[in-house]
């Protein structure tokens, strides 16, 4: 009747450490942007990290359309979002982020979409 809940950790004690030290990625975005057929922008967004899993992330308005999606990071500056459903919107993509405050995502040939 209940959840079952996967709780391997994906990653290294090295990459945990490293994650740990990037408390800058997460807080509020006040300056997402979305490019596709149209871009859209600037909205809000929040980046967090997941309780149980050390590498995963959530985000709470995912392309503004309040969908709650979740994502690894990599130690390298990787983001990979897995195939999902939130919302009945269907998500995957990859991407990246930097020391300054910045996530990257391709979701394919023509869209993309920014966070600072």
């Amino acid at each position: 009747m209940g959840t079952r809940l996967n709780l391997r950790t994906r990653g290294s004690a090295s990459f945990l450490r490293q994650l740990r030290g990037k408390a800058y990625l997460f807080g509020k975005y006040n300056d997402c942007r979305k490019y596709c057929a149209s871009g859209s922008g600037p909205f809000t967004d929040s980046l967090y990290r997941d309780p149980v899993i050390p590498n995963k992330i959530w985000f709470t308005n995912f392309g503004n359309l309040g969908n709650l999606v979740y994502g690894y990071l990599s130690g390298s500056g990787g983001l990979t979002i897995p195939k999902q459903v939130s919302g009945g919107m269907t998500y995957e993509c990859q991407g990246g982020f930097s020391i300054g405050r910045h996530i990257n995502m391709s979701f394919s040939s023509s869209c993309a979409m920014d966070m600072f």
